[in-house]
C-alpha cells in the first residue's frame, strides 16, 4: 500500500510519442527585461562618454581640443566595424553567451581607456571600446526572440 502511494506520487506526466521532450528556456520576466535594457543602455553609453570630457582629456594629455575630437571619430569607426563584423555573429552563435563576452571585453576596454598613459594609447583603447560596444545591438534581437510568459488574462482572451 505504501509503495502504491509512493509510486503514484513520483510518476511523471504521460506524453504522447509524437511530442518530444523540449528543454525549458527561462521566460522573459520584467526583471530580466530590465536587466537587458540597462545592459543595452550602458553598452551604448560607451559611445558617448568621452564627448563632454574632451576639454579635460585634451588638457590632461597635452593635445588640442581638435585632436581630442578624434576620440569620438575613432570610437564611431570601431563601432561601425563591430556592427559589420561582430553583430552578425549573434545570428550564428548563442547570443546568451556572446553578450556577456562582449560586455566583459567592453569593461576591459574601459579599463584600458582609464589606464591610458598618453593620447595614442587612449585612441587605441577607445577604438577597441567602440568595437566591443555592439552588445547593445545583440541584446535587442535576443529580447525580441526570448519566450514570454503569457498572463492568464491574455491567454484567455485569445
Amino acid at each position: 500500500m505504501a509503495s502504491e502511494a509512493h509510486d503514484s506520487a513520483v510518476t511523471t506526466p504521460k506524453r504522447s510519442i509524437s511530442q518530444p521532450a523540449t528543454p525549458q528556456r527561462p521566460v522573459l520576466t520584467r526583471g530580466l527585461l530590465l536587466l537587458l535594457a540597462v545592459a543595452g543602455g550602458a553598452a551604448v553609453g560607451n559611445l558617448y562618454w568621452a564627448q563632454p570630457l574632451l576639454d579635460v582629456i585634451a588638457h590632461d594629455l597635452h593635445v588640442s581640443t581638435g585632436a581630442a575630437g578624434w576620440l569620438i571619430t575613432v570610437t564611431q569607426l570601431g563601432y561601425a566595424l563591430g556592427v559589420l563584423l561582430i553583430v552578425p555573429l549573434g545570428d550564428r552563435m548563442n547570443r546568451r553567451r556572446l553578450i556577456p563576452v562582449m560586455l566583459l571585453l567592453s569593461a576591459a576596454a574601459l579599463a584600458l581607456c582609464a589606464a591610458a598613459p598618453n593620447f595614442g594609447a587612449l585612441l587605441g583603447a577607445i577604438a577597441i571600446l567602440g568595437l566591443t560596444t555592439v552588445s547593445g545591438q545583440i541584446i535587442v534581437p535576443l529580447a525580441l526572440t526570448w519566450p514570454r510568459r503569457v498572463s492568464a488574462a491574455a491567454s484567455s482572451a485569445s
